[in-house]
């Protein structure tokens, strides 16, 4: 049994190994470079009502993209086989902390870092197109088939997360709605 579930997970974080490093520079950049210029604003709430928020926001976005693409038939999503391709005593759980630590990378790269840097110099709209941009960029594999609808629904977690991130002016509320996204989106499709 322990040889089946190390080969599975050899597996598994062979396929995944790239996405983790390219995640973790981005949060390694992030990180430096917001230290290094003192990017970090007093945020507008504490800290407990900012996670909260997040939660709030990414539950409910979650449910109503995973309905709304199951709604108008988007191809194979409903027939998900999750991320590691082959079932898994440890698909879900290793997918569901891959998406975790993605998304608080994404955050603090996109949100923390990029939107944060791009406020100081130019005014927050543009600022948040260029994130905005940036993040579509970043996820190639939801729309490079043409799923027009995931790259709604991709755009539209953009404006999200960056308004949150201007509203609050922290970044911890699109990192708790988009791990609460990404949770939601593996625990629907598996299940």
């Amino acid at each position: 049994v322990g040889i089946i579930v190390a080969n599975y997970s050899f597996m598994i974080v062979a396929n995944y190994s790239f996405m983790i490093i390219a995640e973790l520079v981005l949060l390694v950049t992030a990180l430096l470079v917001t230290r290094k210029y003192r990017l970090v604003a007093r945020p507008a709430m504490p800290s407990s009502r900012l996670a909260r928020t997040g939660i709030r926001v990414g539950i409910p976005y979650g449910l109503t993209l995973y309905f709304l693409y199951w709604w108008i038939g988007e191809p194979n999503y409903g027939t998900y086989s999750g991320m590691t391709g082959t079932p898994s005593p440890l698909g879900i759980p290793l997918a569901v902390v891959i998406l975790v630590v993605a998304a608080l990378c994404e955050e603090a790269y996109f949100r923390g870092f990029l939107f944060t840097l791009g406020v100081r110099i130019m005014r927050p709209v543009p600022s948040a197109m260029i994130c905005i941009a940036a993040f579509v960029i970043w996820h190639p594999q939801l729309y490079l088939n043409w799923h027009v609808a995931r790259l709604i629904g991709l755009v539209s977690g953009g404006v999200i997360y960056t308004y949150l991130t201007h509203r609050t002016k922290s970044a911890v509320p699109a990192a708790w709605a988009h791990v609460c996204f990404n949770t939601t989106q593996v625990l629907l499709a598996n299940f």
